[in-house]
């Protein structure tokens, strides 16, 4: 097996576990009958997201309750709970959005930017 298969074999394996988390996280939160009461709960659940797409994730969840509390403002009327869970399920989407962007998108491309560069500067050194 060469060693692009096991890099790939390993970014896929690194992704499905990242996102099996990411939706463990939702479901345990949307599952728990004291979510909507809880604010412990909640906490939990932004800082069980946070850890898993630090350190973007933190600008995503600021910006995630903005839609909410915009279509609150134009007139749409909601129920306390349901622009919570509205504003907690946008949370959780921007923040796998942005997450999976950062780990397996921008962080793979900027490590292989390092590496190319550095084999530029040693085969230059080298002449």
């Amino acid at each position: 097996m060469t060693t692009i298969v096991k890099h790939k074999n390993i970014y896929r394996l690194v992704l499905v576990a990242w996102l099996l988390l990411c939706g463990y996280v939702l479901a345990s939160y949307l599952l728990n009958p004291k979510a909507g009461a809880d604010s412990e709960i909640r906490v939990l659940f932004y800082l069980e997201m946070l850890v898993l797409t630090f350190p973007l994730g933190f600008f995503a969840g600021l910006l995630a309750s903005y839609p909410v509390e915009l279509l609150s403002k134009v007139g749409v009327e909601m129920s306390a709970y349901v622009a919570q869970l509205g504003t907690d399920f946008l949370t959780w989407l921007f923040m796998v959005a942005i997450g999976f962007l950062q780990w397996f998108v921008w962080l793979p491309r900027l490590l292989a930017w390092i590496k190319s560069m550095w084999i530029k500067k040693s085969e230059a050194s080298r002449q």
